[in-house]
């Protein structure tokens, strides 16, 4: 038998998660937007993809290298969709921090923007849940306690 109060740790439990998926999201898209327009870019190439289908989704995972002043760095990146952007020798552009070469994203923001989209969305719903749990205990409680 679910209580008032112990409905209300748990909505504040729910809420707390949310709102460290939402920091992380902001710090994701933070260090991707200082990239794309505090950053240098370079010349990359893909040179590995792999396709990978998960329980729901289709994803295609790539390999980028890129060279600045003639030292080779490597990223991995992906898109979360079945649909194929690149093939092992496309040509691209990748976004680097000048004092931090392997800290680099693609030029793309189809890329980027999906898991800033997903994590914030996600986000935002812990914290819903988490406030109809607050705001609403008697109610919630009733619900986890019918038999």
């Amino acid at each position: 038998m679910l209580k008032k109060k112990t409905v209300k740790i748990i909505g504040g439990f729910i809420i707390i998660i949310g709102l460290i998926i939402l920091s992380l999201a902001i710090k994701d898209s933070t260090n991707i937007i200082n990239l794309k327009y505090k950053g240098k870019i370079a010349k990359g190439i893909i040179y590995e993809e792999k396709f990978a289908k998960h329980e729901t989704d289709e994803i295609f995972y790539y390999k980028i290298k890129y060279f600045i002043n003639g030292n080779e760095y490597k990223i991995e990146t992906y898109n979360n969709s079945s649909e194929r952007r690149y093939t092992p020798g496309t040509n691209c552009e990748v976004y680097y921090e000048v004092n931090n070469p392997n800290n680099a994203v693609l030029n793309s923001w189809q890329e980027t923007s999906g898991t800033i989209i997903i994590s914030s969305t996600l986000s935002l719903i812990f914290m819903f849940i988490g406030l109809i749990f607050l705001l609403f205990p008697t109610s919630t409680s009733k619900v986890f306690n019918q038999k």
